[in-house]
């Protein structure tokens, strides 16, 4: 697993590709996971970020990717 951009005592952030951040993630250690993907196609700051897939089928299915990802992260009690 990558090394933490930053970490406390009570706090982890990951910086990265959150479907590949998530992906290298056990099963269920995450008690709270925060994102906020960007709508289809209204940001453009590179070309390999979410929202700049060329079709919305694309985007739907990068978003599904992710959030199976983030869902199998996050303890059963967990919150995203």
């Amino acid at each position: 697993m990558r090394v933490p951009h930053w970490r406390d005592d009570h706090a982890t952030l990951h910086l990265g590709d959150a479907c590949e951040v998530l992906s290298e993630m056990p099963d269920r250690p995450v008690d709270c996971l925060v994102t906020s993907p960007p709508c289809y196609g209204l940001r453009d700051h590179c070309p390999e970020e979410y929202g700049q897939e060329p079709t919305p089928n694309d985007y739907v299915e990068n978003l599904r990717s992710t959030f199976a990802e983030a869902r199998r992260v996050l303890a059963k009690d967990g919150t995203c």
